[in-house]
């Protein structure tokens, strides 16, 4: 008599072969049953070694609980490490891919059911064969236990088909496994757009005129270009975070004020989106692209002689693909769109307007921040007026100068 099944917080593993139907064309009926029963037999050996409860088993898939996560994680080791040192039947390779999530399925009859069992599912389909990758809740778990030198690689944020919420994904690395993979197949990570510690201030015009800009359908790609200081970052990441839900497949800004060669653009590029191992660079890079609906903020291009080209190469290879691109120049790509960043609006030295200038505003929000008892009155005006039109409204000049408020 089998004993109850357990209930409480579980680690929940799902498996597959990867291009089952590929490997049953090239071994034939008769080898392809002798890979799948000693398949079977691998995996079911490693689960009943770490106390894993097999809930189902169809064609080459599995499904497995576990009550320790450290048992569950382990397990999926043993599994790929033998699966690799097998001689398969006609020098073929039996690639099998695990996924691992941390959860409380609820009890139904002889099985579960629960939105965690479909979490664990989805994980599973976002490997590829022979890698192991968990969801963030069984990772925190597992990170704090001595597993025997098993590491983590990070993978970043991405969106899995029909979860609403990102889950961050990791991989499992240890000696004799499998470590450089594609990118995980998922439907991207949504954004990694930095969070400005303070409001964008003057820049409404400009805004909707990049959202408006942006929205048509011929535009793809859209440099601002302006000196150092007149805020093209800054109005690069509001453009993006406003248009976040126009491109599902997510938002990302590529910091790329250190990069000096088209290597290290294209790995900073994935960086950014979470990509690892070999699809890091074209043409593998390119491929995983192809079919994303993305909009991605390069910037600081104006030190990158080969921007320009790797910007070619990815619009071309993915026509769901928009880029906003910082420069200090235009990058003369057929389809660009430059958008001159100017400097804040500054009044006229009398002018009793002149608290609604962007770049009198500024200075007053950032001198607020060091100096709260700070306010813009007619005794002051004119002076601070005319510390705004000597820094000739650029942004980065007003707000080092707000900040020296506090020491007057």
């Amino acid at each position: 008599m089998k004993s109850p099944l357990p209930t409480g917080t579980l680690t929940l593993l799902f498996s597959d072969i990867e291009g089952s139907t590929g490997l049953l064309s090239r071994l034939g009926n008769d080898q392809y049953a002798e890979a799948l029963s000693t398949q079977r037999s691998i995996l079911r050996t490693a689960f009943a070694q770490w106390r894993g409860r097999e809930m189902g088993t169809e064609g080459d898939s599995f499904f497995v609980v576990f009550t320790s996560v450290g048992d569950a994680v382990n397990a999926a080791v043993q599994v790929q490490r033998e699966l690799g040192m097998h001689s398969w039947p006609a020098g073929a390779s039996v690639r099998v891919r695990i996924g691992l999530h941390t959860g409380e399925p609820t009890r139904h009859e002889d099985g579960y059911v629960g939105m965690d069992v479909h979490h664990a599912a989805r994980v599973a389909s976002s490997a590829h064969g022979g890698q192991i990758v968990v969801s963030d809740s069984t990772h925190r778990i597992a990170a704090g236990r001595a597993l025997g030198g098993l590491t983590f690689v990070d993978l970043g944020p991405h969106r899995l088909k029909d979860l609403p919420q990102v889950e961050h994904l990791y991989q499992v690395a240890a000696e004799g496994l499998l470590r450089d993979f594609p990118p995980v197949k998922s439907l991207g990570a949504r954004a990694n757009l930095p969070v400005p510690p303070t409001s964008l201030v003057g820049r409404e015009g400009e805004l909707r005129e990049l959202q408006e800009l942006l929205a048509g359908a011929d535009v793809r790609l859209v440099t601002l270009t302006g000196p150092g200081g007149s805020g093209k970052t800054r109005l690069g990441i509001a453009t993006a975070a406003s248009l976040h839900a126009a491109f599902p497949d997510g938002v990302y800004f590529v910091p790329l004020e250190s990069a000096t060669s088209a290597e290290v653009m294209w790995s900073s590029i994935a960086d950014a989106l979470g990509v690892v191992g070999e699809g890091r660079a074209p043409p593998t890079f390119l491929e995983y692209m192809a079919s994303r609906r993305v909009l991605l903020v390069l910037d600081n291009l104006e030190q990158l002689p080969a921007a320009g080209e790797v910007v070619r190469d990815l619009l071309g290879a993915a026509p769901e693909l928009s880029v906003v691109a910082t420069s200090r120049r235009p990058l003369h790509l057929d389809g660009e769109y430059e958008h001159p960043v100017p400097p804040l609006t500054l009044p006229a030295r009398h002018d009793p307007g002149a608290a609604g200038a962007g770049a009198v505003r500024l200075f007053v929000q950032r001198a607020c921040m060091v100096r709260p008892s700070f306010a813009l009155t007619p005794d002051n005006t004119a002076d601070v007026v005319e510390v705004c039109r000597r820094l000739d409204g650029l942004p980065l000049a007003i707000e080092l100068a707000a900040a020296r408020t506090k020491l007057l």
